[in-house]
């Protein structure tokens, strides 16, 4: 919820930036990471891929409304494991580009500045998936309302032109 974009290394090592927050927990060597649903790794606030021994359950490892991954204690209490999830923002984020399926990256968006979701003013909320904020039905019915004015101002502007040269003819 808010600004911000999760950050995640390409194949060729290159950062891409995305709203889509549908991660899965993917077994690497000794460690589990934190990718996304292409199997990218998510970056961490200092751009490291986030990792976590394998000695971590997978399913219990949790995330909090800042990003940080948690993990029980002995208590069943959710505790910080010292690992928080980075948000990029930019200047001008209208510049990115899509590149695939859910992966933006773009010059022309500035340079990107790495935040935590607290300074961002943003949340991360686990177990939700960002919805598009475009309703399919009601934008198809303002198109269709869109394009009837235009056809009828379409339609005023030359019968507008017409009466003026009907005009300019009873002066001659």
């Amino acid at each position: 919820q808010g600004v911000g974009f999760f950050r995640v290394e390409l194949a060729d090592g290159s950062i891409a930036y995305t709203r889509n927050g549908h991660f899965n927990m993917s077994i690497q060597g000794d460690s589990i990471a934190l990718t996304d649903s292409e199997g990218n790794p998510v970056l961490d606030v200092n751009g490291k891929a986030i990792t976590v021994p394998n000695t971590y359950r997978s399913s219990k490892i949790g995330v909090d409304q800042f990003g940080n991954l948690t993990y029980p204690d002995a208590n069943n209490n959710q505790q910080n494991i010292g690992i928080q999830i980075g948000l990029a923002y930019f200047p001008n984020a209208g510049g990115l580009e899509k590149t695939s399926n859910s992966n933006l990256q773009s010059e022309a968006s500035g340079a990107p500045t790495v935040y935590t979701a607290t300074e961002l003013n943003s949340k991360i909320v686990s177990g939700y998936l960002e919805s598009s904020n475009v309703q399919a039905a009601d934008e198809m019915v303002n198109m269709i309302i869109a394009q009837r004015a235009y056809e009828m101002n379409s339609k005023a502007i030359t019968a507008s032109d017409e009466m003026l040269q009907q005009a300019n003819n009873l002066r001659s």
